[in-house]
């Protein structure tokens, strides 16, 4: 019987075959944190960096991919994220839900020189994903969803590797069968939006020492594990349990290639086991953050919010206005539960601490 250290090993070398970066490990594409600045960092530090790119124009995307590489170099190893458009379209009822919101949050709007009923839906796919051919981006990560057949098609013709998000075992094995290559598993542990999608949330609150353990036997494929993860001790016990490398999100929050807001980094050292919340109020989807005064508010109102993503057409107008606006009490925070562990240093520290214990 192979000792624990030899199947890690195995495991790992599963992940950087694929990847072709040194250490297992990637950052968590959080939106508004994970530029170009830190997904480079990660790269140069020798994990595989990921760009935020889902809330991206198709012409920011490109500008972020180009840096990326003027960062790096032109044979830098990333993968840029994207979100998956819904499967359904929204009904009468949500619409009407929807115009509630905005009704509820007119002043707001208005108190950040907003016009009434603005709203801003997501990029357009499609036009994102021919940046990401066009770019040749070395490796392609999706949320909210697996690939439909044309596009895994597509990424197969270019020699382009993907992997999806899952939150539950069935995710996993959906995202098998669409073509992934590899798969990340969102522990109820993450910081920001449950990822999930074929299951509900009550399925999908699984831990994710569990999920990875359970999605490696079923599916064969490298997986990420994700969520909760910031000290060397849990990336080796994410290893241990089946994962092929780790995805950290909260723990790269404080360094100073993060876009964080220098406001939200020094309050992470003071935050415990309950600082998090788990609220709607800005996308309509369970969504881990650290509670501003927005959430506070927009939760205790009792308001209904719209589902996934007209609730996220709302409020984006809103916190776009809010970062120009340095207006902190209005802010989206996402942090996952172990975020008070997130150190003031740089992405390199953070990388090779984190993989310190990881045999190689």
């Amino acid at each position: 019987m192979q000792s624990i250290e030899n199947q890690i090993r195995e495991r790992v070398a599963r992940f950087l075959e694929v990847t072709g970066v040194r250490l297992p490990l990637m950052n968590a594409p959080m939106a508004e944190v994970a530029g170009s600045a830190l997904t480079a960092a990660v790269c140069r530090a020798g994990g595989l960096g990921i760009l935020a790119g889902d809330e991206l124009s198709p012409e920011e995307l490109a500008e972020s991919i180009d840096e990326v590489r003027r960062l790096v170099g032109v044979n830098a190893r990333f993968a840029v994220n994207l979100r998956v458009p819904p499967a359904k379209s929204p009904t009468s009822e949500d619409r009407e839900c929807q115009r509630k919101m905005l009704s509820a949050l007119e002043d707001l709007a208005a108190d950040l020189g907003l016009e009434a009923g603005t709203l801003e839906p997501l990029p357009d796919f499609d036009a994102q994903f021919d940046v990401l051919l066009q770019k040749r981006v070395p490796l392609v990560s999706v949320t909210f969803g697996g690939l439909r057949e044309e596009y895994d098609d597509r990424l197969k013709q270019a020699s382009i590797a993907w992997m999806g998000t899952a939150t539950t075992l069935r995710e996993a094995k959906v995202l098998r069968a669409a073509g992934a290559d590899m798969v990340v598993v969102q522990g109820v542990e993450a910081g920001g939006p449950r990822l999930n999608f074929e299951s509900s949330e009550e399925e999908a609150a699984i831990g994710m020492s569990v999920l990875a353990s359970h999605a490696a036997r079923a599916t064969r494929l490298p997986v990420i594990a994700s969520g909760g993860i910031a000290e060397p001790q849990q990336v080796y016990a994410a290893l241990a349990a089946g994962a092929s490398a780790v995805m950290v999100g909260s723990a790269l929050l404080r360094t100073p290639e993060s876009a964080a807001s220098e406001s939200f980094k020094s309050v992470l050292p003071l935050l415990s086991d309950v600082s998090m919340r788990l609220t709607k109020c800005f996308n309509g989807r369970l969504t881990r953050v650290y509670p501003s005064e927005l959430v506070q508010a927009l939760d205790e109102a009792g308001l209904t919010y719209a589902p996934y993503p007209l609730q996220r057409e709302v409020m984006r107008p809103i916190l776009r206005a809010a970062v120009r606006q340095r207006r902190d009490d209005l802010a989206c925070l996402p942090a996952g539960q172990s975020a008070m562990l997130a150190r003031e240093e740089p992405v390199e520290a953070v990388v090779q601490r984190l993989t310190s214990f990881v045999p190689l």
